[in-house]
């Protein structure tokens, strides 16, 4: 918990961007991480011939480590139901069908205009943790890097799904936004659940407080980092193409 409110105290703007809280639980980048073989250390420092060792060499190592993780930590409960969340298994998803293979997978999708930019303004706000000085270069640097790993991303994972018919449901970030409660009775129905009248009431009063809120807004500005939404846009043609995301449902 000090920790946290030290990193808050140093970036007050990570509240709204990201927000923790020790006694919450967090992504499954912090278990995969530990194999030291992980998107996640690059993200945090400069580091570019980690970065591309990283690249090369792959995080097989790391998901079967991340599977024993959970199989200890879920130990006294084996058949208790998992909920996971880690947007780079959208990197990876061979390699989580390799440990899970029976996981039902959601999978978001927003423009990558809006995302990508949004995700290097959260990163940047680590950056004084990790290094001085060269703010700009290294925000556009980041930018650029982000950008190739993500269109790369998406377009192995849509191999991937080609061979799990079933496996995978598509959520619009809008239509998340437009209709929260029909997005979730759709999960419920992807992964064979029915939503209980106290669940439903308990979704409902989530939807209507909008708790998330209360940390204030993620304000960001693409400019900042040395590229338009246009040249964002140019590397994911195909996958704005397939889910409708600039002009359409985005």
């Amino acid at each position: 918990m000090a920790t946290l409110e030290a990193q808050y105290a140093a970036a007050p703007q990570k509240r709204a961007s990201h927000y923790r809280a020790a006694e919450q639980v967090h992504e499954c980048c912090m278990v995969l991480r530990q194999s030291f073989a992980s998107n996640l250390w690059n993200c945090g420092w400069s580091a570019a011939t980690y970065d591309a060792w990283w690249q090369c060499h792959g995080e097989a190592a790391a998901y079967r480590h991340y599977y024993r993780c959970v199989q200890l930590i879920g130990s006294n409960e084996p058949d208790k139901r998992w909920l996971l969340k880690n947007p780079g298994h959208v990197d990876n998803l061979e390699l989580l069908f390799a440990v899970y293979p029976d996981a039902k997978v959601i999978q978001t999708h927003r423009d990558p205009a809006k995302a990508v930019p949004s995700l290097v303004s959260l990163l940047m706000q680590l950056h004084t943790f990790t290094e001085e000085g060269r703010r700009e270069q290294r925000a556009q640097n980041m930018l650029v890097r982000e950008v190739a790993k993500w269109s790369n991303a998406v377009r192995k994972a849509q191999l991937v799904r080609e061979h799990r018919p079933g496996q995978v449901l598509d959520v619009i970030h809008g239509d998340f936004h437009r209709d929260p409660m029909g997005v979730l009775e759709r999960i419920y129905s992807f992964i064979g659940m029915g939503i209980t009248a106290e669940v439903r009431a308990g979704f409902a009063r989530r939807i209507e407080e909008k708790p998330e809120l209360s940390h204030g807004e993620h304000r960001y500005d693409i400019a900042n980092y040395g590229m338009s939404e246009e040249q964002v846009r140019e590397s994911f043609q195909d996958y704005i193409r397939r889910y409708d995301l600039v002009k359409g449902r985005q």
